[in-house]
């Protein structure tokens, strides 16, 4: 305000004006964050990668989760690795359900997926059809139960088949036996009805094989009903790439099926395979698919949000309307 009455007074070169007051903004905003998060020494700041978080980022793609608060998700994400546990708000309606109703019995605050873990046989299936391939513990398991006010025995009960492949100070990895590939091709589709049908039978140990099975609410067309045993051979599908906004899968079959992959469906993704639009299907309560031909194919999925787009043609139309304008003006006034 000092500056435009300043600039008033003085009829200072309209010119001289718009810069100083784009620069002393720009000061204004450092000035304003000042103190606001305080800086530290980065040898201070970073946390160290431990042999486990080593281990966990040689698994990549697969996914791990931990027991309670064992490697928060968001430091999981500053090492870059792919914990279930999701990370911030807002949590997608259909993932919370999950995670409520089978991934963590012991108690559940809502919407806070990422603060606790249980294991039962439900929640094993879960978080292998998740793609989780390991279960993180404190190296001090009695210690860690007693703080939760309750026993070992309850986090990771004995008889689920959770094999330990990793035991140091810095912690303990178990292997999820239910854990299946991020990506796969299934041959068959168990149809249900209803939403809460499907939420039924994906945490079922005794419902359908998710290996090579989907459960949909909508027939897919030209994918077989009933169940379908898992493929001795021939059947593959790998992730060659995956970012948070594009996934690339390679398979190969020799016969038709619905690559599936543990992502969580959401408007805004969309996919090709072989450069050819297909609609994605939503599988397994939450997760995405894509009808595959036999042979090799690729698959490309991208996060391309209408909102993104819209957003993007009216930043590129305000910056071509401010250039016309200030073009506009600059001849105004040479004309002058």
């Amino acid at each position: 305000l000092c500056l435009v009455v300043w600039a008033l007074r003085t009829q200072t070169h309209r010119s001289f004006v718009a810069p100083a007051a784009a620069i002393l903004t720009t000061l204004d905003l450092f000035a304003s964050g000042a103190g606001f998060n305080p800086a530290i020494d980065a040898t201070v700041a970073a946390v160290p990668a431990t042999p486990v978080i080593r281990v966990l980022r040689s698994h990549r793609p697969a996914r791990f989760a931990g027991l309670g608060d064992s490697l928060s998700p968001d430091l999981s994400m500053r090492f870059g690795l792919l914990d279930a546990r999701a990370y911030d708000f807002p949590v997608v309606r259909r993932y919370e359900q999950v995670w409520r109703r089978y991934v963590f019995p012991l108690g559940y605050a809502p919407g806070t997926p990422q603060l606790a873990l249980g294991v039962t046989r439900p929640s094993l299936r879960i978080l292998g059809m998740l793609g989780v391939r390991d279960i993180l513990a404190p190296h001090d398991l009695r210690a860690f139960a007693a703080r939760y006010g309750t026993h070992p025995g309850a986090l990771l009960p004995p008889g689920l088949g959770l094999r330990q492949t990793y035991d140091a100070p810095d912690g303990r990895l178990y292997r999820n036996p239910d854990a299946l590939p991020r990506a796969f091709v299934v041959h068959a589709q168990h149809v249900v009805a209803t939403g809460a049908a499907a939420l039924q039978a994906v945490g079922d140990p005794s419902g359908p094989d998710l290996r090579s099975t989907v459960i949909t609410e909508r027939p897919i067309p030209g994918l077989p009903a009933g169940g379908s045993k898992p493929s001795a051979g021939g059947s593959q599908a790998r992730i060659v790439r995956w970012s948070a906004q594009e996934t690339v899968i390679d398979t190969l079959d020799p016969r038709p099926g619905l690559a599936v992959v543990s992502d969580v469906h959401y408007p805004g993704w969309s996919a090709t395979v072989d450069g050819r639009a297909v609609p994605i299907r939503q599988v397994d309560y939450l997760l995405r698919g894509v009808s595959v031909p036999a042979g090799r194919h690729q698959i490309v999925m991208r996060y391309e949000p209408t909102v993104a787009r819209v957003g993007t043609i009216i930043s590129i139309g305000a910056l071509a309307a401010m250039l016309a304008g200030a073009g506009l003006a600059g001849l105004a006034a040479r004309r002058h």
